[in-house]
């Protein structure tokens, strides 16, 4: 009699080809005896090594601008089992670029100096299409001046006095060229 197992051998983890190779031994049995084992190999059942970002981080290096993506990788057998492979590692296939974003930043407004400048923080768009965040606001290096703009505003006259003062609004221009 001639008995396949799989009990006492191990999946063959190959992770350079994405796979996990199911392993079985062979025994030979006479009246009931084994007489002769063979060694667990490889016999024909494969399944594929899957990732799990959801688990995991993603790795930030501010001095370098980049975000990789972290993955667990895992795999299920022919009987819906999960078996985890490894924890937390880069997917050296993916980065992000991070990026210096002003737009979620409200600008730092100086009316004694008057003076605007930009907030900024360090951004990156994630795997999902997700913008995420990897610094708070911060003054950058853009900085406007205001213009006085007196056509819009009459002037103030206090009859009391005997006095009349120039009102103005403040604004200024972007690098996009929007008037604020």
């Amino acid at each position: 009699t001639i008995n396949v197992s799989t009990e006492g051998c191990e999946p063959q983890v190959d992770l350079a080809n994405g796979i996990v190779r199911q392993t079985a031994k062979t025994e030979t049995l006479e009246d009931g005896i084994v007489t002769e084992t063979e060694a667990c190999s490889p016999n024909g059942i494969v399944w594929n090594i899957q990732r799990n970002y959801e688990t995991c981080e993603d790795l930030v290096d501010k001095s370098a601008l980049v975000a990789r993506p972290q993955y667990a990788s895992f795999y299920n057998d022919d009987k819906g089992a999960r078996y985890d492979l490894a924890g937390c590692q880069p997917d050296e296939a993916i980065s992000f670029t991070i990026v210096e974003a002003t737009d979620a930043c409200k600008p730092e407004i100086d009316l004694d100096n008057e003076r605007v400048t930009l907030l900024s923080r360090l951004t990156y768009r994630d795997r999902t299409g997700k913008n995420v965040a990897v610094s708070e606001c911060a003054p950058s290096e853009t900085v406007f001046e205001l213009d006085r703009s007196y056509g819009s505003c009459s002037d103030f006259v206090n009859l009391d006095a005997g006095a009349a003062q120039a009102q103005f609004t403040l604004s200024y221009t972007d690098e996009k060229a929007s008037r604020h």
